[in-house]
């Protein structure tokens, strides 16, 4: 490969085709296998990778993997860059620590409340059993409060000093809300984690199944593992924001912390199925898994990914998938306003699509918008 080929952004072959443009890039894969592999092949794709970039003239996601290839490999290996990125690892544990402490202050303004507040992504991972937390980039937290107490929840921190990214009408239509303590550290507040951008079922089972603990002294839900392991598959293979570079070493870590032995192992894959086939996922999981098996020698039992190959896609969750394999994201505008409005109890109408549209329209403005899909015209 030479480097205009991976500048380009070409997909791998191989272990990851059947993902098509929703796996990692030649430049993504070859670091993820220095991150996760055992130490000749992690030692092999690095020196393949630093044959045609280095450190600062590394594609941006890069960042979120360069950090635990720098854990998985010893200084000698890293030759020149082993300092560098020893800093790299020291500047993205600082960075998460300030996120967590932003998460300690919502969670103190929702706990008072009596709201409970269920961790995920980032910062469940980085405080259950990860080595060390400077080798996962967080970009900011994520928790999930549910669609009872969503807007209650956003209420409350912005009487306490925190800033809505955006404005209150958007709320009833989305997913999440993004907002930020008076330091700008930016937590997301979910109604849903998976639904309705991923999957046609609400994933109440997740909360149900989430585990008691403890972030800097405060009480919070964590969830469990086998649907955090879900959720970063899908949300890796369908989107192309940081953790689609990242996804295979958040899989990695939780398959690993749960190989303490062959039942809790087992329990923990048939968790993965169950946790995927509730909300219709099960194909998707199971092509991601296959690719870790067969590039990253990831240890997931056969026999779950038959059985996750098995489940039923729905058909538009399955146009969605197949749209992300060709490199393009779905317009998932009507089937969102039709699942939230069955989610809400109310009877979807293309009228009432119509005025939401419309609505939409007024509060982000005609030039914004116009700008937006131009800006992504040309990004293609």
């Amino acid at each position: 490969m030479n480097a205009q080929r991976n500048r380009s952004g070409v997909r791998p072959a191989g272990g990851l085709h059947r993902l098509g443009r929703a796996a990692p890039i030649d430049s993504e894969l070859e670091l993820l296998r220095a991150a996760l592999c055992a130490p000749e092949q992690a030692a092999a794709a690095w020196h393949r990778w630093n044959a045609v970039y280095d450190i600062d003239t590394a594609p941006g996601r890069a960042y979120e993997i360069l950090p635990a290839v720098s854990a998985n490999l010893a200084p000698d290996v890293l030759g020149s860059d082993a300092a560098r990125l020893r800093g790299l690892r020291r500047r993205t544990w600082a960075a998460n620590q300030m996120s967590l402490l932003a998460l300690a202050g919502a969670l103190d303004v929702l706990n008072s409340a009596g709201i409970e507040v269920t961790v995920a992504k980032g910062a469940n991972l980085l405080t259950t059993g990860s080595p060390e937390a400077g080798v996962r980039p967080m970009a900011d937290v994520d928790i999930l409060v549910g669609p009872e107490h969503f807007e209650s929840s956003i209420d409350l921190l912005l009487a306490k000093g925190w800033v809505a990214k955006s404005e209150p009408p958007y709320w009833s239509l989305g997913h999440a809300a993004c907002v930020v303590d008076p330091l700008q550290r930016q937590i997301d507040v979910h109604r849903w984690l998976m639904f309705p951008r991923f999957c046609r079922v609400e994933e109440r089972a997740w909360c149900a199944r989430s585990l008691p603990g403890l972030i800097l002294d405060r009480q919070v839900q964590r969830l469990a593992a086998p649907d955090e392991l879900v959720m970063s598959v899908v949300h890796g293979l369908l989107t192309e924001s940081p953790s689609s570079a990242r996804w295979p070493m958040d899989v990695a870590q939780l398959a690993r912390s749960a190989a303490q032995d062959e039942t809790t192992r087992r329990h923990f894959w048939e968790g993965v199925v169950t946790s995927a086939t509730d909300i219709g996922v099960g194909p998707i999981v199971a092509a991601g898994l296959s690719g870790c098996v067969e590039l990253f020698s990831l240890d997931v039992p056969a026999w779950t990914v038959a059985q996750l190959e098995a489940d039923h896609l729905d058909p538009l969750v399955e146009l969605q998938w197949w749209l992300r394999k060709l490199g393009r994201q779905a317009l998932l505008r009507p089937r969102r306003y039709v699942d939230l409005e069955r989610a809400s109890g109310r009877r979807p109408t293309p009228y009432g699509y119509v005025l939401e549209r419309g609505d939409a329209l007024r509060r982000r403005g005609v030039r914004n918008v116009v700008t937006t899909r131009l800006g992504r015209l040309r990004s293609k």
